[in-house]
């Protein structure tokens, strides 16, 4: 079954929002809803999804979680963080989005991850990839031959960690276990264009230095 990706840049911060899906079996689920905005409801509208599966969260800084709640309203969906970053969600200042006096809106989890952790979509298995650094509990979602990187791994370059929660080291670690994904994957990250698995390993100096 072929999986079909469509991406908005939402919000103050233009974060990446990517709606995945299956057209065959009428699957599907967003990843970083960090606005609710008539584009993305009128979007998912145009693509025929009334129903998503999962919204996925890579980490809970205000600029990808702000829109979960709502969209979760309209659209359903289980909202998916991983355990170390759930308090964001209720957290004006762990979010962010209180520096930058952003609207905050209280959002619950319905499941919370770990490393390792297998979520069924279809006839993909959603893989969940812990990769703190840029936060405690940022993670990247493997779907099929695509790498879902949040604000971890970014074309030629990796996520700031100077927030609070941030590590150096830890990003550098997270670095190597991407690194040492053997397959050369699709690399959608939280914000800019996509990229490869393959060419980061050659040319990003965040990996080459590993």
């Amino acid at each position: 079954m072929s999986i079909y990706i469509n991406t908005l840049s939402l919000g103050l911060m233009r974060a990446n929002c990517y709606i995945v899906t299956i057209p065959e079996t009428d699957s599907a689920l967003v990843i970083d809803s960090g606005e609710y905005s008539q584009k993305l409801h009128d979007h998912l509208r145009e693509l025929k999804i009334s129903k998503l599966d999962y919204i996925l969260l890579t980490h809970g800084h205000f600029d990808h979680i702000t829109g979960a709640r709502d969209l979760q309203t309209d659209f359903g969906g289980k909202i998916v963080i991983h355990r170390s970053d759930e308090p964001f969600l209720s957290d004006e200042n762990k979010s962010l989005s209180y520096f930058l006096r952003e609207p905050f809106y209280p959002t619950k989890a319905d499941m919370v991850v770990s490393d390792s952790d297998l979520l069924d979509f279809s006839s993909e298995n959603i893989e969940v990839i812990h990769t703190p650094g840029h936060t405690p509990g940022s993670v990247c979602y493997r779907v099929g031959d695509n790498l879902f990187s949040g604000d971890t791994l970014f074309r030629l370059s990796a996520g700031r960690t100077d927030f609070p929660g941030g590590s150096d080291v830890d990003m550098m670690k997270s670095m190597k276990k991407l690194k040492s994904i053997s397959q050369n994957l699709n690399v959608y990250p939280g914000h800019d264009r996509p990229t490869e698995l393959d060419f980061e390993k050659c040319n990003n100096p965040f990996m080459r230095e590993i």
